[in-house]
């Protein structure tokens, strides 16, 4: 059993393809409700798995990051704009 959020998130890692089907997904669920609850992005991103992905993971190169962010805007843009700073602050963090 993962004993911080941050652990779990990282057992459902998607990468590459699986990735780029997380996010078509994800945006289908947000376009599906066009009035959604003000947490159901946020709650629905948490699920999708992505945002345990950071630039240099297997799988998540900067153009693969930079889809995902364009796919997630089509349903929701403000939602694209917090995994883009979520995606690119974390990669700051790391030492």
């Amino acid at each position: 059993m993962p004993t911080s959020p941050a652990a779990h998130l990282h057992e459902q890692r998607p990468a590459g393809p699986d990735a780029l089907a997380a996010a078509r997904a994800l945006a289908g669920d947000l376009a599906a409700d066009p009035c959604p609850a003000a947490d159901y992005g946020i709650g629905r991103l948490q699920g999708s798995g992505l945002l345990a992905l950071t630039i240099g993971d297997p799988g998540a190169s900067p153009r693969v990051l930079t889809r995902i962010v364009t796919i997630i805007a089509t349903a929701d843009p403000a939602l694209a704009h917090v995994y883009r700073a979520h995606v690119t602050g974390a990669r700051r963090g790391r030492t």
